[in-house]
């Protein structure tokens, strides 16, 4: 797949491009303010859900089969060496948390919402990297 199919890359790029436009949002919202709080819950569920629909079709690809849970295809992709255990890991705090966010919001506490946030603006970017130069495509490609 290095090799970078056109095909693979114009599938991927329309959820590249909604998880880099929910990242732009995410980071110039203030979480301590109650109304830019529920739009940063939103933009992060919409960018965890879009970088699993990545990671799905990057599965697929690969004739694996997808994961039961979002976390978990985070996980996959590490064991298939798309990414690193380490950024799995990160990436699978995001998406636990983006289960909490839709399945029981108001147990998500601010200071749990900022760190999300946080680790999702350093974390999806590194993720978006790496699946540009796994299917060949150069990162500005995507932009």
């Amino acid at each position: 797949m290095n090799g970078g199919s056109g095909e693979l890359i114009v599938r991927l790029a329309a959820g590249v491009g909604l998880v880099r436009e929910s990242l732009a949002r995410l980071g110039s919202l203030d979480p301590g303010d109650p109304v830019a709080a529920d739009a940063a819950r939103y933009r992060l569920v919409v960018a965890v859900e879009g970088i699993t629909d990545i990671g799905i079709t990057l599965l697929a690809e690969r004739g694996g089969q997808a994961p039961e849970s979002y976390p978990d295809v985070f996980l996959a992709l590490a064991r298939a060496g798309v990414i690193s255990v380490g950024l799995a890991d990160r990436l699978a705090a995001v998406a636990r948390l983006r289960d909490r966010l839709v399945h029981s919001p108001a147990e998500v506490t601010g200071s749990e919402l900022a760190a999300g946030i946080e680790l999702a603006c350093r974390s999806l970017p590194e993720f978006l990297k790496l699946v540009a130069g796994f299917v060949g495509a150069g990162p500005g490609r995507w932009e």
